[in-house]
């Protein structure tokens, strides 16, 4: 389970993604009619870019203690 402060990688970035390593910032469920609830995690990218994304599509570098 990702939790705020984890370093987190994005799995499927391409080779021109800035998004590679990212703080974990927050984490919430996204609500949609047609698929029901997603864990969301909000993260603050190394590219200093913040924004949300699916958990799924996330992979833990290094956990918070």
């Amino acid at each position: 389970m990702i939790k705020i402060g984890d370093i987190v990688k994005l799995m499927d970035a391409t080779p021109s993604d800035h998004r590679k390593l990212g703080t974990v910032m927050r984490c919430d469920i996204y609500r949609s009619s047609s698929y029901g609830k997603d864990p969301v995690i909000e993260v603050a990218w190394s590219s200093s870019s913040i924004g949300w994304i699916l958990e799924s599509r996330l992979e833990v570098v290094s956990e918070v203690r």
